[in-house]
């Protein structure tokens, strides 16, 4: 047998290898359900109907069933200050057919708060739910359920709760029909190999890059070594794994830089995904774990959701943070808090306590399929949570690397804005908005790139311009602006204007359409309820209609704070809930971007793009503010109020390259040598990124 035909092979199997791995994991978990029973012996008290003291959205029927009337249903239970406790067990009369939710509250002195409060199911044919509390004096039980149930009893303990792991979850079927399936995209992609040979080309680009990733490889090897050698000193002779890993990543730079001495002048971008990937994972593992980033609750949610095809059994730490609970949300500030709260969260992550449904999304799922995964090797809650962010990662280093090698001059404009501290932040953290600022440069860079070259514009370069902004906006369709871009690539650069324009068009019409539904479905909503009582986008639009120069004066004297270069760090070095850097570390990195902007230009940026290019760009930027501004007054912002609530900085972000990628015209033309010059740069940039680094993230974890 050739080489050829045994390299083919390897690769057929290693396909077939990954897809059966994928579709079982997003089909089956191992996981089992979570029951919490207490000790008979240390039984200190129960609680029936007779006890209850109160009723709110609920009454309790002829028959003995709680039936729910009303807005937040709940049972309050008689005052009775019981001490250590450690388990309560909420039983009902008859099993439930399906889920149920139950949401426990316990004053312990403090009153009823979220803070005090589990959330736990009722799994469908169970009749009881347990509760696993840490030595806690009650002096009131609140239950809330959203549906009828036929109430028991509550059981209170003391003493060790008796936790095990109930009913066998081995789902044959549907481990079959994963096979199966991968069997049949096996034989769509054999198919298409034998028209397209596309496997050939992977085998030729595996043998042409196989030696570079090996020395990468290495060298994070080598970094790992003498990073734990620096770091055991440092820590004064105690493994900490945070300065272990932020030790390693410095001498990972500074290997990589000294590397791409021979390809810094031409292909910058080989060290710029290096040095992008090294700094966000890096801020990935070594920030502490808890509610650091914005709405982590809500962008884990989508990664869970995404990691499976079927209903999704949620762990007791993977509810934490969906709920926000205590465990998770509370601050540490030091490494040895981190690691208990790492140790508290660990703990039955291995078990089912709720269940959701699945609800899989383009910029969730490369997350959600790593968890699913994780999850089928039974890895625990940290590793889960951390490494299904690496995704994220990997596409925010991956866009810009392919935006930088796109263009032919102004690589540094995009490194500097690639750099920015809050976008590696952003991209080391579960959230969309790494979509959108990596899809953005990339669409962008495209453009940018044709304009600079001659000829005309090829049709493969259109659809990826094309998709690359329609896949920047899928989460966010305020920045729909961007899809008019391609409409303004110059004419004589366009061979068949009515292909190209129907490209651009359909991408526009769809979007628009998507953009048009989430609107009037999110003004029929109600508003974001963490905008307070008062928020109501219906009597806001009206407010709006009703008083435009009032509205006006409001909108003008945010934009004036919110555009303002003190508020620049809010773009530039925010780290959401760790810190929020300086004004003059963001003055020095936008001064740098400035600098750029004039100074990184070379003979293909004259006469590159047309007067309506620089005007459509400004009048964008300026008026999707505006949008992005005017959005967050009707769905955020209480009705009337002379301020903007909720309107964060790094909303600017995306627009950031789109506008300066194009100013400056053919700028300064300064005699320099290119080596130095993206040298200068990036080291620059890369030092900003890890002095930011220590200062709002390791700082926390010493």
């Amino acid at each position: 047998m050739s080489k050829k035909n045994i390299s083919k092979i390897s690769l057929w199997i290693l396909i077939f290898s990954i897809l059966s791995l994928v579709t079982v994991a997003m089909v089956w978990s191992p996981r089992k359900e979570l029951k919490i029973r207490g000790n008979a012996d240390n039984l200190l008290e129960r609680y029936d109907t007779s006890d209850i003291i109160e009723y709110s959205g609920c009454y309790i029927n002829q028959s003995g069933q709680i039936c729910i009337n009303g807005v937040d249903p709940h049972i309050v239970f008689k005052k009775e200050n019981i001490k250590n406790v450690t388990t309560i067990v909420i039983k009902l009369k008859d099993k439930v057919s399906g889920d149920l939710d139950v949401q426990l509250y316990f004053d312990d002195g403090n009153e009823f708060n979220e803070n005090d409060s589990c959330i736990k199911t009722i799994f469908s044919g169970d009749d009881n739910v347990g509760f696993e509390l840490t030595n806690k004096s009650l002096k009131q039980i609140r239950i809330d359920v959203d549906s009828d149930f036929n109430f028991d009893d509550i059981e209170i303990y003391s003493g060790k709760s008796i936790i095990s792991i109930d009913k066998e979850n081995m789902h044959y079927e549907r481990i079959i029909y994963s096979i199966c399936f991968t069997v049949f995209i096996i034989s769509i992609l054999l198919f298409i190999d034998k028209k397209l040979n596309f496997s050939d080309t992977i085998i030729c680009f595996i043998g042409r890059k196989y030696k570079i990733a090996l020395r990468d490889l290495l060298i994070f090897i080598v970094s790992l070594v003498i990073g734990a050698i620096i770091a055991y000193f440092v820590s004064g002779l105690k493994f900490m794994y945070s300065t272990w890993l932020f030790c390693s990543a410095i001498v990972a730079i500074i290997l990589f830089i000294l590397i791409s001495y021979r390809t810094i002048k031409d292909k910058p971008e080989k060290l710029l995904v290096r040095l992008v990937f090294v700094s966000s994972i890096t801020m990935l593992f070594v920030s502490p774990i808890g509610h650091i980033s914005w709405d982590i609750d809500s962008h884990f949610k989508f990664a869970i959701s995404s990691s499976s095809v079927a209903h999704i059994g949620l762990s007791e730490p993977e509810l934490e943070v969906l709920t926000n609970g205590g465990n998770f949300i509370q601050n540490t500030d030091t490494y040895a808090q981190n690691i208990e709260k790492i140790n508290t969260l660990n703990k039955n992550s291995d078990a089912i306590i709720k269940y959701i449904d699945h609800n899989i999304s383009l910029t969730a799922l490369p997350s959600g399929v790593v968890i699913a995964l994780l999850r089928l090797f039974g890895a625990n809650f940290f590793v889960i949570y951390k490494f299904g962010q690496i995704p994220i990662v990997l596409v925010y280093s991956l866009c810009c690397y392919f935006a930088m090698k796109r263009l032919h001059s102004g690589k540094m404009i995009l490194a500097v804005v690639a750099m920015f501290p809050t976008s590696l932040f952003i991209a080391s953290n579960y959230s969309y908005d790494t979509w959108v600022i990596g899809f953005v440069m990339i669409g962008m860079a495209y453009f940018v790139g044709n304009c600079q070259e001659e000829g005309v514009v090829s049709t493969k370069d259109t659809v990826i311009m094309v998709i690359a902004f329609a896949i920047a906006i899928i989460p966010k369709q305020i920045y729909l602006a961007f899809l008019i871009i391609p409409f303004l690539m110059k004419r004589n650069k366009i061979e068949n204007k009515k292909k190209y324009y129907s490209i651009c068009s359909m991408a526009f019409v769809i979007m628009l359409f998507d953009l048009l539904l989430k609107t009037i479905f999110e003004t029929s909503k109600g508003g974001d309820v963490r905008g307070g009582a008062g928020v109501n986008p219906t009597e806001q639009i009206l407010y709006i209609i009703h008083n435009p120069v009032e509205y006006t004066r409001t909108l003008l004297n945010f934009l004036k704070d919110y555009l303002s270069i003190r508020n620049m760090n809010g773009l530039i070095d925010h780290f959401a809930y760790l810190g929020i850097g300086t004004t003059t570390v963001a003055i020095i990195v936008f001064a740098f971007l400035v600098f750029t902007t004039l100074t990184d230009k070379r003979e293909y940026d004259v006469k590159a793009y047309s007067k309506i290019v620089y005007i459509y760009d400004i009048l964008m930027f300026f008026g999707t503010v505006v949008l992005i501004a005017t959005s967050l007054y009707i769905a955020y912002t209480e009705v009337g109020s002379n301020t903007i609530a909720g309107c964060q900085s790094r909303y600017i972000t995306p627009l950031i390259y789109p506008l300066f990628a194009v100013l400056g015209g053919s700028g300064i033309r300064l005699k320099f040598d290119y080596r130095v010059y993206n040298y200068i740069v990036m080291i620059i940039m890369q030092s900003v990124s890890m002095w930011c680094i220590y200062q709002y993230i390791l700082i926390k974890m010493l």
